[in-house]
């Protein structure tokens, strides 16, 4: 590795380590209105307050009454995080929303997705953060720290009974003719992850509908949805593997890497930012995946 990365690692390192503060960050909601008819579409922002921390990674949980309300779509158009280990998820069965994600930034501050709901019928209904939401602070470590939550009421008069489109939401479909941007793919391996294989980690953003889902084609392999990072099948690195970023409105974006190449490159700062930060998202997923095993246990 050049000395030109390394002086930039180490940069990165100290960035990473700098003292934050005590403020406690807060995630909050924010929607169109206070008031809907049943049948309408609308949008509800989750955001991110830092109050000054260094936090890059957010583990959340949204809950909303599934008798009055259900999720239509989720976007993370316009959001804060770059890379997700489990992008935006929901049940409409149980009232849930799940994400995980990060920022190769040195901090998150803004919005972090927006939720279409529809209002299913009248009454008084919560949209809440669960107060196991938690934030991990860049400071080298991925070190936890809690967050305050809040909750949203919205009240449902009665009205149509047919689904009228949130116009917020369809103007920001229709208007959407820029593919997803800066599609970046870096190869990594850990001894710690994956039995120690390659993988490929890889990001996009989109500022207007937001990234929808990845393809990825290994070699001849029929290309597959997949989430970042994806463990190679030819962990022999010969084969070309194509990645496609597809947004809300069905705009592409498309790159070919030769995982060879990628590992043959000098280690770049990019590359570095972007496996770390996998590596700190996968931990955080996999550490929660313990916890509910052994609370089955």
């Amino acid at each position: 590795m050049g000395q030109k990365y390394k002086n930039l690692i180490v940069a990165l390192l100290m960035m990473l380590v700098m003292p934050v503060a005590a403020e406690a960050a807060n995630l909050t909601l924010s929607a169109e209105n206070r008031e809907f008819n049943a049948g309408d579409e609308f949008l509800v922002e989750l955001r991110l307050d830092s109050a000054g921390e260094k936090i890059n990674v957010v583990d959340g949980m949204v809950n909303f009454d599934a008798s009055k309300l259900e999720v239509r779509d989720i976007s993370t158009g316009g959001s804060v995080f770059n890379l997700w280990t489990r992008t935006p998820v929901y049940s409409n069965d149980s009232g849930k929303i799940f994400f995980t994600g990060g920022t190769t930034q040195n901090s998150g501050n803004g919005k972090i997705l927006s939720i279409v709901f529809l209002a299913k019928s009248s009454g008084d209904a919560e949209i809440n953060i669960s107060p196991d939401s938690s934030a991990y602070l860049a400071d080298g470590k991925g070190t936890k720290e809690t967050l305050t939550t809040a909750s949203k009421q919205i009240t449902i008069n009665a009205g149509l009974k047919q689904p009228a489109a949130s116009d917020a939401w369809t103007k920001i479909l229709a208007s959407d003719k820029t593919p997803p941007e800066n599609l970046n793919v870096a190869l990594g391996r850990d001894s710690s992850m994956f039995g120690g294989k390659y993988f490929l980690s890889f990001s996009s953003a989109d500022q207007s509908s937001g990234v929808n889902y990845f393809q990825v084609q290994e070699g001849d392999l029929p290309a597959i949805n997949s989430e970042s990072p994806y463990v190679l099948k030819d962990q022999s690195l010969k084969s070309q593997v194509k990645i496609a970023a597809f947004d809300k409105a069905g705009n592409t974006s498309v790159i070919v890497v030769d995982p060879a190449k990628l590992k043959a490159k000098s280690f770049g700062l990019w590359q570095f930012i972007v496996i770390v930060l996998s590596l700190l998202l996968i931990g955080v997923t996999f550490i929660k995946y313990k916890k509910k095993k052994s609370s089955k246990a």
